[in-house]
């Protein structure tokens, strides 16, 4: 219903379009992602992909993809690891770790760094208990 077409087989190839681009990031958040790659992927023009991507998903690809990513490096940081903020930086497909830190904390409110040792103190406090 969201997809907007006449035709009813149109907007179920259109969604079937719009998830595939949706699958394809979900799948590869961590490498780089262009919007010709991913109207490639979708069989749709790049202008088109990305009107009707952010009518359906209420935001643009690029958005999806920091989100993507942004969601699992927090996954990553909740995990008991010794794994540094920068290694974690580089696997969900960020080479920057001061605009990731960036997008991170503007996403949760917290820098990773803080993010993760409220996570390690929590460890600490439950294993004591």
């Amino acid at each position: 219903k969201n997809v907007q077409a006449i035709k009813q087989t149109t907007r179920l190839e259109l969604y079937k379009r719009l998830h595939r681009a949706k699958d394809f990031i979900d799948s590869c958040y961590a490498k780089e992602i262009s919007l010709a790659d991913l109207a490639n992927v979708c069989l749709l023009n790049k202008s088109y992909l990305l009107r009707q991507f952010k009518k359906y998903f209420k935001m643009t690809p690029g958005q999806y993809v920091i989100l993507k990513r942004v969601e699992a490096a927090r996954q990553l940081l909740e995990k008991k690891s010794d794994r540094s903020v920068s290694d974690i930086c580089l696997q969900v497909g960020y080479s920057d770790l001061s605009s990731f830190s960036r997008l991170f904390k503007k996403h949760y409110k917290y820098s990773p760094e803080k993010y993760q040792h409220s996570f390690i103190k929590k460890d600490h406090t439950i294993s004591i208990v």
